[in-house]
């Protein structure tokens, strides 16, 4: 295990609203479902043509219900295509996960991966490897320097951050959004015991090319989703009292 943490004293930072969004997997069944509604309605409207129809709009429906038909081949296609990478991806992540993390049994499985580096609070440098996220544990794997791990029930607060343009590379700086407008990346994860963990420089998974906005929307969406399932985080922010005032910018 490696100490990628750094201490911190004073107030924990409100934790951020719920994020509001889908993941890979929602989009895709939001996108199947959008498509079978169009099929429904368009043999709905098909089955309301009366038969007295002209030729010539009977030749015009003909022709559109061919290109509605191509389109829905297309459409269907690509969701089918995008599940297949998504089932790879999650299989890919899990062989990963269990092969770093053997301890954590032959049926431990990721919710979500991304490549980035960490900081390492002990060699005072920053660490390439790969964020996994499951449904107990947030854990970092590097090939070189190691691997470490954190219960969400450990968690305090999830926070998007900016690193900023430093005169030493090998130092960097993170500053806290000040507004949600402001374009983050890096994750600031607040624990128990003064602990601080921070990821930075995100990539997206090795199979789904993505975005970098993307990347960094669904790891603070799985994030959060986790952090939440495992933890009332309301009653926590009530039962302590070295949280930090909510930021109203947020719109708490």
């Amino acid at each position: 295990m490696i100490t990628a943490y750094e201490d911190f004293d004073g107030a924990v930072p409100y934790p951020l609203p719920v994020e509001a969004g889908e993941s890979l997997g929602e989009e895709l069944q939001r996108e199947k479902a959008e498509l079978e509604n169009r099929r429904e309605q368009r043999e709905y409207t098909q089955s309301m043509k009366q038969p007295t129809e002209k030729v010539s709009e009977k030749v015009q429906d003909a022709a559109g219900d061919i290109m509605f038909k191509l389109t829905d081949a297309i459409s269907e296609i690509g969701t089918v295509f995008q599940e297949k990478r998504l089932n790879l991806e999650s299989e890919s992540s899990s062989k990963d996960l269990r092969n770093a993390f053997p301890d954590l049994g032959s049926d431990a499985s990721a919710v979500y991966t991304c490549r980035c580096s960490a900081w390492n609070a002990r060699s005072q440098r920053a660490m390439s490897g790969t964020l996994m996220l499951t449904e107990d544990r947030l854990l970092f794997h590097s090939e070189h320097s190691g691997h470490f791990s954190a219960s969400w029930d450990t968690v305090l607060s999830l926070q998007k951050a900016v690193e900023l343009p430093v005169e030493d590379p090998c130092r960097p700086y993170f500053l806290p959004i000040p507004s949600p407008n402001v374009a983050w990346d890096t994750l600031q994860v607040y624990c128990l015991r003064g602990r601080l963990y921070q990821f930075f420089r995100i990539r997206g998974g090795p199979l789904l090319r993505m975005k970098h906005e993307k990347s960094l929307q669904l790891l603070f969406l799985h994030s959060d989703r986790m952090w939440r399932q495992r933890v009332d985080v309301d009653r926590l922010v009530a039962e302590r009292s070295d949280y930090a005032a909510k930021n109203r910018l947020f719109n708490y």
